[in-house]
């Protein structure tokens, strides 16, 4: 047995034990996901996991010209396009008190020509800590604008796999254009229990072939099953992944393993920073997306100071660095960046935060 693997079984264990003693503490915190304001429920539908979850309709445009645009951002305003007036006019947006821009909504109920398809999710409208999977998360949004946007450069006849699907919002967006996905989560029943109803709910609207897996960031001992799927995939998704930090620090862990795991992968990774006062830094900070980005920094070798990042014209990306990294007997070089919004297309009905971060991992095996 090599090192690696050694340390592998280790880390899963640790990870494990420690795991476990945060468990009950997590079933004490109730929270609820500001996603549900905007969501529009359908109590026409009745839900197939849980009588007691709501199906929300969420409303898109698969249209090149999306309804509206994000655009360069600043402290006190959001300028955006708009699909529906001249491109050399330019509507100003407002941000409400806590810096969230306030953006035109469709009425509950109401249908809009820009958005002219649907899909259904059922999902609870708040959950304990230890059940933050079943909502949905800000950061699906803006990570199925992305898929949909990027759809031909990125996800189109590819095989793709969604790490912490949760109710698998972002694996049905992509599987309108993917060849496969895979979605992964717990292997829990009341996890894969609920994407399995919600691609039931969206059968109509999902072309891929599709394959539910369990894959547990805390356990590092994969099936050969689940080996060759991630193998096999191309593109790596994930959303609203880290609100815990033992999590956190299991999600990097297997993206460590993902990124030299088979063919060159291009990684997309969605989190909103949620801000908190602390005690022990005396100040409002974000520590679960902090925590990430140390974890994201010891795995590539990296320091990664977002103070630095600065808007380009290129519309992808504001920073870019590149790494190589060596695991288990393999190297991969790496490339990162902090994907740029600004002029970000809105394809879903929802309300844009600047507090949510897009970034773009990719790799390349080297031989």
């Amino acid at each position: 047995m090599d090192m690696d693997t050694t340390d592998d079984q280790d880390e899963t264990t640790d990870q494990q034990t420690n795991h476990e003693s945060d468990a009950e503490a997590n079933k004490l915190v109730t929270v609820v996901s500001e996603v549900n304001l905007f969501l529009t429920i359908d109590n026409s539908i009745q839900p197939l996991h849980n009588s007691s979850n709501s199906v929300a309709k969420i409303r898109f445009s698969l249209s090149t010209s999306p309804l509206l645009l994000w655009s360069s951002l600043t402290e006190a305003s959001y300028s955006i396009s708009s699909a529906a007036v001249d491109s050399s006019q330019s509507q100003i947006l407002e941000t409400d008190k806590d810096g969230d821009i306030e953006v035109p909504r469709i009425p509950k109920g109401q249908n809009h020509n820009s958005y002219d398809q649907f899909i259904l999710i059922e999902h609870m409208n708040s959950t304990t800590l230890d059940l933050v999977a079943h909502q949905i998360w800000r950061g699906a949004f803006v990570l199925a604008d992305f898929i949909l946007e990027h759809a031909n450069k990125y996800f189109s006849g590819k095989t793709i796999l969604e790490l912490g699907s949760g109710t698998g919002f972002s694996s049905i967006v992509v599987s309108i254009v993917a060849k496969k996905v895979i979605v992964t989560d717990l292997d829990d029943e009341n996890i894969t229990g609920l994407i399995k109803a919600n691609f039931t709910h969206n059968i109509d609207i999902s072309k891929s072939e599709i394959s539910i897996e369990p894959l547990d960031f805390l356990n590092l001992n994969w099936t050969k099953e689940i080996e060759n799927l991630v193998a096999e995939s191309e593109v790596i998704i994930a959303a609203d992944v880290i609100y815990h930090d033992r999590i956190t620090e299991g999600f990097v862990i297997t993206l460590k393993k993902i990124l030299v795991t088979g063919k060159a992968k291009n990684i997309f990774i969605a989190l909103e920073k949620r801000y908190v006062f602390t005690l022990s830094d005396l100040d409002i900070v974000a520590p679960a997306y902090d925590h990430f980005l140390k974890e994201l920094e010891s795995l590539l070798c990296l320091q990664l100071d977002e103070s630095k990042f600065q808007d380009v014209d290129d519309d992808e990306s504001v920073s870019s660095t590149r790494s190589v990294l060596n695991y288990s007997g393999k190297k991969v070089s790496i490339s990162i960046k902090n994907l740029c919004l600004a002029k970000f297309p809105i394809h879903f009905n929802y309300e844009p935060s600047k507090d949510v971060i897009l970034w773009h991992i990719q790799s390349f095996p080297i031989s």
